[in-house]
């Protein structure tokens, strides 16, 4: 039986003894460790995968046979969290909150993690990022991503021109919401100029107003007419 000759992945330019850890024993013979023959080469400086075959006979000329692969480490690492994303206008923003790198030979590599290219939040725009690893292997990865400083103005909803009756009730911000791609719900931060009197028949214009957290205005005319 031989023991310890499992497939493995090791890094470029390190040391590989291919008899290391790998031994074999036999029901007679006992320990054969020293008969073990190995059949084949691994380049450590180059990248790929190798076979070797390692044999080993006993006396009463059993033979053992295991097939071995080697790889000298191609994986690149792994870049998480750098996704594209919008910040707010005059918001923080650090470019390295949240993102992390891993190896598959040397595990956590976030402290390595360089970023190339600058975001400013105080004018908007979109920003490119530039993430970059390389492991001890040298495998090199790279993650693009998109910043953006926030120039969408909230959406006012419900404010509709309509026809009411002569007399009738009604309120102007009842059915009007507003809402942010980042601030969410601004229903509360509505503004509204204009009135209406519905003892007087005519058409009477509403203006409502809205601003999110990035300073981005949203307007919307309304036409009421009393009939």
């Amino acid at each position: 039986m031989i023991s310890g000759a499992g497939n493995k992945t090791i890094k470029l330019n390190s040391s590989f003894n291919p008899k290391t850890n790998v031994s074999a024993k036999d029901n007679a013979d006992g320990n054969l460790t020293s008969k073990i023959k190995v059949t084949g080469t691994v380049n450590t400086k180059k990248k790929g995968t190798y076979t070797l075959k390692y044999t080993v006979t006993d006396s009463s000329e059993n033979a053992a046979t295991v097939t071995r692969k080697i790889t000298i480490d191609g994986t690149k690492p792994v870049i998480s969290g750098a996704n594209s994303k919008t910040v707010g206008y005059y918001s923080t923003f650090s470019p390295k909150s949240g993102v992390s790198a891993k190896d598959n030979l040397d595990g956590n590599m976030t402290s390595k993690i360089k970023v190339t290219g600058t975001v400013n939040t105080k004018k908007k725009g979109t920003y490119t990022l530039k993430y970059t690893i390389t492991d001890s292997s040298e495998n090199t990865a790279t993650v693009t991503r998109k910043i953006t400083v926030d120039s969408t103005k909230p959406v006012i909803s419900g404010a509709k021109s309509k026809t009411i009756a002569y007399n009738s009730t009604f309120n102007p911000k009842s059915g009007v919401s507003a809402k942010d791609n980042l601030d969410g719900s601004l229903t509360s931060k509505i503004k509204m100029t204009g009135t209406v009197n519905t003892k007087k028949k005519g058409t009477y214009t509403l203006t409502y107003t809205v601003t999110d957290k990035s300073k981005n205005k949203a307007e919307v005319k309304r036409k009421i007419t009393v009939k």
